[in-house]
């Protein structure tokens, strides 16, 4: 039986070790494997100045501490895999993700502030727009066992409403309630009613399918990220699902997404799908089954 595979990006510090608590929960319900990532990072100094000595030490004691926590990890029953790879780690791990074609990524991201997550963002955000699969990134320091109160913010773009097939997919395995949120910024009444009509199919989709659901439009002049993370702190939410898209314009390269901004300060877990279209293998499937 083929394995679904797993990856979590780790660094032997505190903060990768949440996503992999919570990836062994998952790996345990679904006999997946779990594939412990570790990047070396490129040296500052030119490669033809480290000696290929220096590098296979780097790279003997990154194993020996892959090797320790792949031990810790026997007694969770769980399959375990490492890679270690060289070069800056944003890259490495999207990398990665192609080559083995995981079901997801479960990474940490200590979040950023100012004119580093103007400018550069954090790796979680870098690995997000580029990677061939799903990511769960983790900012708080409490890890999950399931995810059973899913915060689920749509617009009127085709791309987010394919949020609602996986959404779907997470309340069935995890007997979840799914929470939809739209945020209204305008006081035109023919977005309004658009927003609320959909709003209104999407409840009654999930309730025919027997999901909990609760459906609201909240109108507010807040940046839409801060309504999101702000209204998922309210209601006790697990999981913040967010669709996600490659930016065009150089203005949104600089100012942040609102998705890069949920990611960033959030303290919920954020899973951040993006539209199919920008998937490398267009017939990827989620599929718990």
């Amino acid at each position: 039986m083929l394995l679904k595979k797993i990856i979590v990006p780790v660094d032997f510090s505190a903060f990768s070790q949440y996503p992999l608590e919570t990836a062994i929960h998952f790996a345990q319900l679904k006999q997946a494997e779990i594939v412990l990532l570790h990047v070396l990072e490129e040296p500052s100094l030119p490669l033809r100045l480290i000696s290929s000595t220096d590098m296979e030490d780097m790279r003997d004691r990154a194993q020996k501490l892959m090797s320790q926590l792949t031990s810790k990890l026997g007694a969770s029953e769980v399959e375990v895999s490492t890679m270690i790879k060289v070069g800056k780690p944003h890259k490495a791990i999207v990398e990665a993700a192609k080559e083995i074609s995981p079901w997801a990524i479960f990474m940490s991201t200590h979040g950023a502030s100012g004119i580093q997550e103007y400018l550069v963002g954090s790796n979680a955000s870098r690995v997000i727009r580029a990677a061939s699969c799903p990511v769960i990134s983790f900012r708080n320091p409490h890890p999950r066992d399931s995810f059973r109160n899913i915060l689920l913010p749509l617009d009127l773009t085709k791309e987010t409403r394919e949020k609602i097939a996986f959404a779907v997919e997470f309340s069935e395995y995890f007997g979840a309630k799914i929470n939809v949120i739209s945020v209204l910024q305008t006081t035109d009444v023919e977005i309004r009613n658009r927003l609320q009509q959909q709003l209104d199919k999407v409840e009654e989709f999930f309730m025919n399918k027997e999901i909990q659901v609760s459906a609201r439009l909240l109108l507010s002049e807040a940046p839409i990220s801060d309504v999101v993370v702000k209204y998922g702190e309210e209601i006790g939410a697990d999981l913040l699902m967010i669709m996600t898209q490659q930016e065009l314009k150089i203005k949104e390269h600089f100012m942040g997404s609102t998705a890069e901004h949920i990611v960033n300060h959030s303290n919920i877990p954020v899973i951040s799908i993006r539209p199919m279209r920008d998937y490398q293998q267009p017939n990827l499937s989620w599929s718990f089954n």
